[in-house]
């Protein structure tokens, strides 16, 4: 306790004494990551990523074991300090210290920026491989034994980026220089199933389908009888992404999609006569068919 600061006694609250005290020397503002922790411990994300890893380096030389790496990168992430360069100041914060394992008052600390970017640099493309489809299975080993319907909604966004980031590149639709990430989600629960990482010059539709085979292949794979449902816009509804669907359907049975069309005057045309239809098959719900009133107030 800083013997120069003592306790302060403040009296402008008309019916509560106010007592201020300077007797936290460490302090941190990074309590979320305890719940991250948590988290992380009844979820298993930081260890089953680490496994995925492989150690290349001289065993007499390592401080911070992979998986200390991978939690300090995880909780940077999630509490919002991705990028590398704050691990410099944040490597002594005693709250991040204590849920990597470490003691709060380490003199050591977490790994450094140059230390945490070597770890980022050496997992090759072998090792992500093996971290994606090791997200894929776990997702794919949590449904339930009796899910009848397995919805995949299949998305692109674009993840906006600054300076000279290598594959970030300008994208006249977002005019702007970004990342092009393509997403799949459990369209039932919004559990996200699997991410792909690409540059931002890249069409939405790239690698979708084969990120839809494999999906669909090992949902069918665990079981066989589940109705499997892609669902996206326009961007999806390309020849190829059809045909492999259309396919698999033939091979594996109960594959549907719905995906969005480009809308033209001419297929409106052409569409008019299954749209009407459509309607007359799936009436708007009750709480959309009455007069709708304003109020002020």
């Amino acid at each position: 306790m800083p013997e120069c600061i003592p306790p302060q006694r403040l009296s402008f609250h008309p019916s509560q004494s106010v007592e201020v005290s300077f007797d936290a020397p460490r302090s941190s503002s990074e309590g979320g990551a305890v719940l991250l922790r948590c988290m992380d411990e009844r979820e298993g994300w930081s260890r089953r990523l680490a496994e995925c890893l492989t150690e290349r380096r001289q065993a007499g030389r390592i401080r911070h074991s992979l998986h200390e790496q991978v939690r300090q990168r995880l909780f940077q992430i999630a509490l919002g300090y991705e990028d590398c360069n704050d691990a410099d100041r944040l490597r002594r914060d005693p709250v991040l210290l204590t849920v990597c394992d470490r003691s709060p008052d380490d003199a050591e600390g977490l790994s450094s920026q140059p230390t945490l970017s070597r770890f980022e640099n050496g997992v090759g493309g072998r090792a992500l491989r093996r971290l994606l489809r090791r997200f894929e299975q776990d997702y794919v080993a949590s449904l339930p034994e009796d899910t009848e319907q397995v919805v995949l909604d299949i998305d692109a966004t674009h993840d906006p980026a600054h300076g000279q980031q290598e594959l970030a590149f300008f994208h006249g639709f977002y005019d702007q220089r970004i990342y092009h990430p393509l997403l799949v989600f459990d369209g039932e629960s919004g559990q996200l199933v699997t991410a792909l990482l690409r540059p931002g010059r890249t069409h939405a539709s790239r690698w979708a389908r084969a990120v839809l085979r494999r999906l669909i292949r090992q949902i069918k794979q665990r079981l066989p009888g589940v109705r499997v449902l892609v669902r996206g816009d326009s961007h999806f509804a390309m020849p190829a992404i059809l045909e492999e669907l259309e396919r698999l359907d033939d091979e594996l049975g109960a594959v549907d999609y719905a995906l969005g069309l480009a809308k033209n005057a001419v297929l409106v045309r052409w569409s008019q006569r299954a749209v009407e239809a459509a309607r007359r098959e799936s009436p708007p719900p009750a709480w959309g068919t009455g007069p709708v009133r304003a109020e002020s107030k």
